[in-house]
């Protein structure tokens, strides 16, 4: 038995576009053709249907979850272009670091991709910062160590500065405990 707010299922066929012409491809065989599809059709009691905020905070997840990807895969490109370029100048490079790196942002579920650098030395950097002058400075030694520095606004006081070399973990405690996880976005 369908509820209040079920909506009502309609069978139908569809004509697909050829990707390799990009037009219909009406000459093609009837099985290729055509797809069986399940149209969804709103119910009249859907039509006044409100949006419940568990539903807007499941919506802006997923909005958050889908700009995550994309950043990473930008973050990911980054990488790689910088991994590239070191590998045909004949510069040091640390592939553990970059990996590091790429493991730290990925659970941060960042939604703008940070600005990274490839030192020297061989090691990734990444830095994070907004207009306001605070920031977030991370170089991965692929060790598991990490060296920080981040630098922190307080109300009514200079401001807050904190380096060292810790852990992922404690780095990422680190962030939030001296109030820096809104650089994080």
């Amino acid at each position: 038995m369908l509820g209040a707010n079920a909506a009502a299922y309609t069978p139908g066929l569809i004509d697909l576009p050829d990707w390799r012409t990009g037009s219909s491809s009406f000459d093609a065989p009837p099985n290729v053709r055509r797809r069986h599809l399940r149209v969804v059709e709103s119910t009249s009691a859907d039509q006044g249907a409100t949006l419940y905020a568990a539903d807007e905070q499941s919506i802006k997840a997923v909005q958050r979850a889908i700009k995550n990807q994309r950043v990473m895969r930008a973050t990911a490109g980054r990488i790689t272009a910088l991994l590239t370029d070191a590998c045909a100048e004949g510069d040091p490079h640390s592939l553990e670091s970059a990996t590091q790196l790429f493991s730290f942002l990925g659970e941060l579920l960042i939604t703008e991709r940070p600005a990274i650098f490839l030192l020297d030395n061989g090691n990734f950097q990444l830095v994070l910062r907004n207009s306001e002058r605070e920031q977030i400075s991370l170089q991965f030694f692929g060790n598991g160590v990490v060296q920080f520095a981040m630098f922190a606004l307080r109300q009514g006081l200079p401001m807050a500065r904190i380096a060292g070399q810790d852990s992922a973990d404690e780095v990422r405690a680190k962030i939030i405990e001296h109030g820096c996880q809104h650089l994080i976005v």
